[in-house]
C-alpha cells in the first residue's frame, strides 16, 4: 500500500474512533471533494478512513450523511445547513457528530452551528484534521500531524543523502498523527435537542 495515502486514511479513521469511542452512533462525513474526478485522491482516500472504522464498529455508511464539501469553510457551512434541512421532521435522522475531511471545513460547521442556535459539543460534537493554526481559536478537536516536523527530517535525510552521495533507499520514518481533545466533542445525547430548528439561511 502507498504509505502516503495509508496515511491520509488514517487520520480520519483515528477522528472516527475517537467519536465512536465517545458512544456516537449516527456520524456524518463532510466531505468529499469535486476535485476527485480530475486525480486529487485526499478527500477520497480520507472518506474512506472514515468508513473503515464504522465498518469495524460494525456501523453501516449512512450516504445521506456524507456530503461534498472540497476543502473550504463555507461549503462546510453549507453542508451543515444540507444535513438540517435533508432530515426536516426526522429526528433520527439527524447526525450527532461530523468527521470534517478538513480542520477548515469544521469551521465552517461550527460556524453554521452557532449561527443555526446549535450548542457544539452538547447537541453537536465536530472533529476535524490537521491542526490548523487556528484551530485552538475554534477550540477543535482535530487530528494533529506533525507536517513541520516531517518536513525537517525528510530535509535533514535528503542533505545528508546529497552529502554523503548516497544513492540508496533513504530509512523510513513514519510519524503518527495523534488526537488533539479540546472542547468540541462530547458523548451524545439521548434525545435530539435541535431537531425543530430552522436552519439558517445559506449566505
Amino acid at each position: 500500500m502507498n504509505r502516503t495515502r495509508h496515511l491520509i486514511r488514517t487520520v480520519t479513521y483515528l477522528a472516527t474512533q475517537h467519536l465512536l469511542q465517545l458512544g456516537h452512533r449516527h456520524i456524518a462525513f463532510v466531505g468529499l471533494d469535486p476535485a476527485a474526478a480530475h486525480g486529487f485522491t485526499c478527500a477520497v482516500d480520507r472518506h474512506q478512513g472514515f468508513t473503515r472504522a464504522l465498518t469495524e464498529a460494525g456501523l453501516p455508511t449512512n450516504p445521506a450523511l456524507v456530503k461534498t464539501t472540497g476543502f473550504a469553510a463555507e461549503a462546510g457551512a453549507a453542508a451543515l445547513i444540507e444535513l438540517l434541512t435533508d432530515v426536516e421532521g426526522n429526528a433520527r435522522g439527524l447526525p450527532t457528530a461530523v468527521v470534517a475531511v478538513s480542520d477548515e471545513v469544521a469551521m465552517g460547521v461550527l460556524h453554521a452551528a452557532r449561527r443555526a442556535g446549535i450548542s457544539v459539543p452538547h447537541e453537536l460534537s465536530v472533529i476535524g484534521v490537521d491542526d490548523h493554526d487556528l484551530s485552538y481559536l475554534f477550540d477543535l478537536t482535530t487530528i494533529g500531524q506533525p507536517a513541520r516536523e516531517q518536513g525537517r527530517v525528510a530535509a535533514a535525510m535528503l542533505l545528508e543523502q546529497i552529502r554523503r552521495r548516497d544513492r540508496t533507499h533513504p530509512q523510513l520514518i513514519s510519524t503518527r498523527p495523534e488526537l488533539i481533545h479540546r472542547n468540541s466533542t462530547a458523548p451524545p445525547r439521548k434525545q435530539f435537542p435541535f431537531s425543530r430548528r430552522e436552519p439558517p439561511e445559506r449566505t
